[in-house]
């Protein structure tokens, strides 16, 4: 378990590490992928899945995040045409982007919830209850790897 946790976090550095050295949405896509492959085996793993079941339950987690990066994305872009606006933005656009913000927590709820529906055919009870905090772990791990690796420094010419 430990081997395993240390060869992920090797692999983790080293996307962020050849993402910091890219200056394109390309390298962003590739490191985000990257990062939802290595999040959903590593879930797998922590549930101790049977090869049944992490063939059906892989494609079925990755689909599941893909819609709440979406979902994510497009509220992020809301957010970020009012803000470009400043002063200059109308009490509707405002109005827009804060029931956006507000209403993220709800579509993501509703994506989960759907997907827990889908999860539950393939999963034991045990193994769907640890789900959630199997992402959570990983999360706390991803963050702690970050919060350990120097500062970068920019300098743009």
């Amino acid at each position: 378990m430990k081997k395993y946790f240390v060869i992920l976090m090797l692999v983790i550095g080293g996307m962020m590490s050849a993402v910091a050295q890219g200056d394109g949405s390309t390298d962003r896509q590739n490191w985000f992928k990257q990062m939802q492959n290595h999040k959903a085996e590593s879930i797998a793993h922590e549930l101790d899945l049977t090869d049944k079941q992490r063939e059906s339950f892989l494609p079925l987690y990755k689909e599941m995040d893909d819609k709440l990066a979406e979902a994510s994305r497009s509220v992020r872009e809301v957010e970020r045409k009012v803000r470009k606006k400043g002063t200059a933005a109308t009490d509707a656009e405002y109005q827009k982007g804060a029931e956006a913000m507000f209403q993220l927590k709800a579509q993501e709820s509703k994506i989960e919830t759907l997907y827990y529906q889908k999860f539950a055919k393939i999963l034991t009870k045990r193994q769907l209850f640890l789900l959630k905090g199997a992402e959570r772990d990983f999360m706390r791990k991803v963050m702690d790897q970050h919060r350990k690796r120097p500062a970068r420094t920019t300098s743009k010419k």
